[in-house]
């Protein structure tokens, strides 16, 4: 009986040890770690209504990742319209809104507000229409430039006053934190959607950073002052190379900052303004030109022409707008 009790006495203490291990991996060891992802179910494009309107005033058109709501602002309102309905709504009336973007592989939106003199992050599912209240960040001043870098798990909010920029950093347990501890002002930066790695460039000493774990790390680029960051999939960093007439020329990616000698360099055929890029999650990289209506994938060669005026672009589908109202290609078909 006594050698039952003692068994029975060491697989408890066994249990509460492996307990405690997996509790501090959890909440210590993991909790600022580049390998935490959050899986997503991939839905597919819904078929889309022929009779979305979008004003002539609208500003900040954006788009879900599968293009099933578009939100745009008007007269400083945010509206929201489903695709799939072709029904349009006034959202979050009363909020003084910042920011806004998109939650990658999601319909939620991610909002920053000035909410009672404070900058306060929150949430707004499309599908269902619930908000909710993340953190606040800080006190709220009017001169403050605001900018968003979401990935599944974590939110970066950069606010910038009389150039100099705070970062914090927002993860999934609603918890913030600082990460720019020296005076700097940021220029372009990137967060790697399904990965808590974050790049940003230090405008005036045309410096580029990596943050991941808790730590922010230099990049030895060479050739800074022409260097623009594009964009973060996974755990590759696409940069672009401008030339003299402020166009990109070239582009710049790879994964390991560590080892800048295996990055690869492609060089356009033609030279492209920034915004005419964009770079896919499975790491496609696609040219917009708008005098042939036409865009391009410069990695597999394929050309998908387009009508009317080219709008956005995403992972799913090219938008196009006339008349006001929009337009769209599935990249799957195209």
């Amino acid at each position: 009986m006594n050698i039952l009790k003692k068994v029975i006495v060491c697989i408890v203490i066994s249990i509460v040890i492996q307990s405690s291990v997996l509790f501090y991996l959890d909440k210590i060891l993991f909790k600022e770690s580049t390998q935490f992802v959050i899986e997503t179910v991939d839905t597919p494009i819904e078929d889309k209504v022929s009779n979305i309107y979008i004003p002539s005033d609208s500003e900040n058109i954006k788009a879900s990742f599968n293009a099933n709501f578009i939100t745009y602002f008007q007269n400083g309102k945010l509206k929201i319209v489903n695709t799939t309905t072709g029904e349009t709504k006034e959202v979050l009336n009363g909020t003084n809104i910042l920011s806004v973007e998109w939650v990658p592989k999601n319909n939620t939106l991610f909002l920053v507000e000035n909410k009672h003199g404070e900058i306060n992050t929150k949430t707004y599912n499309a599908t269902n229409e619930v908000e909710q209240d993340i953190c606040k960040l800080a006190n709220y001043n009017e001169n403050d430039n605001i900018q968003s870098f979401i990935s599944l798990s974590t939110e970066y909010v950069s606010i910038t006053n009389r150039n100099n920029t705070t970062i914090y950093r927002v993860d999934i347990e609603k918890e913030r934190k600082k990460i720019s501890n020296f005076k700097f002002m940021l220029g372009t930066a990137s967060v790697s959607p399904n990965k808590d790695l974050f790049y940003f460039e230090d405008f005036y000493n045309k410096e580029f950073y990596q943050y991941s774990n808790g730590s922010s790390k230099k990049i030895n680029l060479q050739n800074t002052n022409q260097l623009t960051i594009l964009k973060a999939i996974g755990n590759t960093l696409y940069i672009g190379e401008y030339s003299d007439d402020n166009k990109i020329s070239k582009i710049i990616y790879g994964e390991s900052i560590s080892d800048m000698n295996n990055w690869k360099t492609q060089v356009l055929n033609e030279k492209v303004d920034k915004k005419d890029i964009y770079i896919s999650s499975d790491n496609q990289i696609y040219i917009n030109n708008n005098l042939q209506g036409m865009v391009t994938n410069i990695i597999t060669g394929e050309n998908i022409q387009y009508d009317d005026k080219f709008l956005f672009i995403n992972d799913k589908v090219i938008c196009t707008i006339k008349n006001n109202y929009v337009y769209f290609i599935n990249l799957n078909d195209s």
